[in-house]
This record gives C-alpha cells, sequence and structure tokens, in this order.
C-alpha cells in the first residue's frame, strides 16, 4: 500500500444505487492520465459524530475500492462535508494505492 491523497477529476458517472449516494465516476483524470474504472470491488461509509449532539452521528465520506483499466487497485473516497474551499472543488480523492 501506498498512501496517495491526491484529487481527481471525474469524467462521467454511473447510476447511484441509493438515493442520496453520489454516482460512482465511469473515468476520472489522475497525474495527467485519464483512468477507467473497470471493476467496483467494494465499498463503505464513514461517520463522524456530531459536536453538539453526541447521540447523532453524520454521514461524512462514501469509500470505494476499484481497479483501473490501468492497472491501477485504488481507494477513493468521495467527501460528503468538504471543510475547505480548496475541498470543495474536488470532493473526489484517492485515498491510498494498494498492491496488486
Amino acid at each position: 500500500m501506498s498512501f496517495v491523497s491526491e484529487p481527481i477529476t471525474p469524467v462521467g458517472y454511473t447510476a447511484a444505487a441509493v438515493l442520496g449516494e453520489p454516482g460512482l465516476p465511469e473515468a476520472f483524470e489522475w497525474r495527467d492520465r485519464k483512468h477507467v474504472i473497470v471493476e467496483k470491488v467494494g465499498n463503505w461509509k464513514s461517520y463522524n459524530n456530531c459536536l453538539f449532539n453526541p447521540k447523532e452521528t453524520y454521514l461524512r465520506k462514501h469509500w470505494y475500492e476499484v481497479k483501473t483499466d490501468t492497472g491501477h487497485r485504488l481507494v477513493l473516497y468521495f467527501d460528503r462535508q468538504p471543510r475547505t474551499q480548496s475541498q470543495r472543488k474536488s470532493r473526489w480523492v484517492i485515498y491510498e494505492e494498494l498492491n496488486g
């Protein structure tokens, strides 16, 4: 595994399975190259506790493990609540690159 933490530019979207979830991009641009997603290996969600009411939680990120046509196996996430203006520009991020 190698930590990446780089924003990507999505190209096209697949239909979201459940209303309210982001559609996984069909492809994305990263490091001046287009990468087509050929397989979604898995997905999950992460939550944060509310600062003002500890009984409430907020859906923070949608995570996806994918394989691309360029041979990469990556973990991507969609940030539902970006904290800064620069994070709002690209809500899709490559978190890490997996081996194999």
